[in-house]
């Protein structure tokens, strides 16, 4: 098995696992500790998921540089040095935010949050645990990226999905055994993040060449790769804040308890890029060690098939929840009044998100050419559009206006920015990412789906309405695989392979 498929399949596995975590245990914590505490989660998810991109885009530099640097045998000193460099500036950063976050804790817990039945000190004390977790987690992105960019993709995801689970389960005890409270549960969290960034760092030292020499900081590394970081730090910083702006906005308009009713639902339609990353993750750095003029027709051949896989993986799962909302709320969280009032968000998210998760390998493919001037100025715009939308529909149509408007926008990326990247990387064909990449899977599902979503008896008990929807999804992922013609060659070559006799 070449290595780029074993690592796709690493992470796969490993993503889902994660993802399937976060879903199982998610209506465990809801059951010990409330929507309202709950809430506190989803403003500590989406607060790692914005503050992660003030790394100066050193995890993803690294990740290019490690893959790069590693097919030249004379640069394993350099690699080291610029990991050690790297590693200082991650650090000193991380625990910067930290303290800033413990400093003004109490003034996000009165002016930013707006908690009906949790107190004050309750509200502060969690924010500032929250802090802590952030400064000792930081580092975790550097080495996940460096783990990424060395093809060390099979440790990592047996690392991360191991730390993940131990994560979970030792919070759901801690609840128990401890205390049902956002304070305790974010107490474990701390542990969990210092000892899930040691272990990543340990293995990622052990992972690069041996030299004669102890690795040094070096600020000249850094220094030389500063164009390049400084944009891929602003893809990811407005990037990431476009995607996370609609919870940063609801989180000061909406009460704790409807915000937490928004979480449940955008922790599910998140869930998607847990099913693109497993492809991003391991293509980006083939697509760096393919960036020289010579190998842009392997290039262009990679990325359509990297692209279809994108699509199969994602537009499944994406339509059936969109058209099943309330029922897979329902089956998921056991609670009627979670399903009643995410029900419309849900499927506007999940729209909004798949279109998101396909244009993420656009946007690497640009990174791993060293191209970022377009994705930086596009997320940029976006943001000063999208943000003053944001906040005029989320104050009037609440949560659901918050959502179309992130709808609206991963659309128009969708349509508009897709093709003017492709224009960039020669050998790359636009027609080819829509008529074949994308659109024929989603052809597949919508019909298959909405078929289903039709012909679903009323009344059904949840495990025969259970077994239904996944029948459905199967179906669905049957017919996105053989509608992309890459994907159908795998998956007649695989059942042709399991044929023959052994």
């Amino acid at each position: 098995m070449s290595t780029i498929k074993k690592n796709i399949l690493a992470n796969l596995v490993g993503k889902t696992w994660s993802g399937l975590v976060w879903l199982v245990f998610l209506p465990v914590y809801l059951q010990f500790m409330g929507v309202e505490a709950y809430g506190l989660i989803g403003f500590y998810l989406s607060l790692t998921t914005v503050l992660v991109t003030l790394d100066l885009g050193l995890s993803t530099t690294i990740n290019r540089e490690l893959a790069r640097l590693s097919v030249q045998e004379e640069k394993r000193e350099t690699m080291r040095n610029l990991l050690r460099s790297a590693e200082g500036v991650h650090w000193a950063i991380g625990l910067v935010i930290g303290g800033v976050l413990v400093a003004v804790a109490p003034l996000i817990a009165r002016y930013w949050l707006t908690p009906e039945n949790l107190s004050l000190e309750a509200v502060r004390d969690t924010v500032t645990l929250i802090g802590l977790t952030i400064a000792f987690q930081w580092p975790s992105a550097l080495y996940t990226g460096g783990l990424s960019g060395l093809q060390r993709q099979v440790l990592l995801n047996v690392a991360s999905g191991t730390i993940m689970t131990l994560r979970a389960v030792g919070a759901v005890l801690v609840l128990w055994l401890v205390s049902p409270t956002a304070q305790a549960f974010f107490a474990w969290q701390l542990f969990a993040g210092l000892f899930h960034t040691a272990t990543l760092g340990f293995f990622l030292w052990r992972s690069l060449p041996q030299t004669r020499h102890r690795s040094r900081f070096d600020i000249k590394l850094l220094q030389g790769l500063w164009r390049y970081s400084s944009g891929a730090w602003g893809i990811g910083f407005f990037g990431t804040l476009l995607g996370q702006m609609d919870k940063i906005i609801l989180s000061a308009v909406l009460p704790l308890a409807a915000f937490g009713y928004y979480s449940v639902a955008a922790l599910v339609s998140s869930s998607l890029y847990y099913l693109v990353a497993p492809v991003t993750s391991s293509v980006f750095p083939r697509f760096a060690q393919l960036g020289n003029p010579q190998t842009r027709d392997k290039l262009a051949q990679t990325y359509h098939k990297s692209c279809q896989l994108a699509a199969v993986a994602i537009l499944p799962a994406t339509v059936l929840v969109a058209l099943f909302p309330s029922e897979i709320l329902g089956l998921w969280t056991r609670d009627a009044q979670v399903a009643q009032e995410g029900r419309i968000v849900l499927s506007l998210l999940m729209a909004g998100t798949a279109l998101s998760a396909l244009i993420q390998l656009p946007f690497y493919l640009q990174l791993a050419s060293g191209l970022v001037k377009l994705g930086f100025y596009t997320n940029l715009l976006s943001v000063i559009v999208a943000a003053p939308c944001m906040y005029f529909f989320a104050t009037r149509y609440g949560a659901a206006g918050g959502a179309a408007v992130w709808l609206v926008l991963n659309l128009s990326h969708f349509l508009i920015v897709v093709p003017l990247m492709h224009r960039f990387i020669s050998k790359v064909e636009t027609w080819r990412w829509y008529a074949v990449d994308t659109i024929p899977p989603f052809g597949a599902c919508v019909l298959i789906i909405g078929l289903a979503r039709w012909l679903m008896p009323e009344g059904q008990p949840d495990f025969a309405k259970a077994a239904y929807l996944g029948l459905v999804l199967a179906a669905s992922y049957a017919g996105a695989i053989f509608s992309a013609p890459d994907t159908r060659r795998w998956a007649l070559a695989w059942i042709n392979w399991r044929r023959k006799p052994q």
